[in-house]
């Protein structure tokens, strides 16, 4: 219906721009360097960000991805990878403070809940991350998974 309206591209144009992004287990530095490219140099106040970090339940499973040529769904922390299969995940995203936006930045694949040395050791890593491309953290939002009570 846009399509009537709008110059926008096709459903398969999309799909091919998407299989170019190279999502891996562990922090993107891409991602964050992608953000980077929006905000103006200049820019004071939207440089606030939030850190986000989910926990959630995932359904075990392997399947075949033809674009990476990788058998995804074992553990995998962004520097090893495991036989086990993946039955938890952590997604870690940004928001914006003063603008609304969000953007994922990584995720991680574990066989149970995370244990809570690697949650601080991801969250040190975002920070500096974050940091070194010119964002001001001001805190932490998670949801109530029993790492983070």
């Amino acid at each position: 219906m846009l399509r009537t309206l709008f110059n926008l591209p096709s459903e398969s144009t999309l799909v091919r721009a998407l299989r170019r992004l190279r999502c891996q287990p562990g922090i993107s530095r891409q991602h964050i360097n992608s953000m980077s490219l929006k905000l103006p140099s200049e820019a004071g106040r939207e440089k606030f960000i939030f850190l986000l970090m989910e926990e959630m339940s995932i359904k075990k499973g392997l399947r075949y991805d033809q674009i990476s040529e990788s058998i995804i769904g074992f553990t995998d922390d962004g520097s090893e990878r495991t036989v086990k299969l993946a039955t938890s995940a952590l997604s870690i995203s940004v928001c914006g403070v003063v603008k609304r936006w969000s953007h994922p930045i990584g995720f991680f694949l574990t066989e149970s809940s995370m244990k809570s040395q690697f949650i601080i050791d991801v969250i040190q890593k975002a920070i500096a991350l974050l940091e070194e491309a010119g964002y001001t953290l001001l805190g932490l939002t998670t949801d109530q998974g029993s790492n983070f009570e």
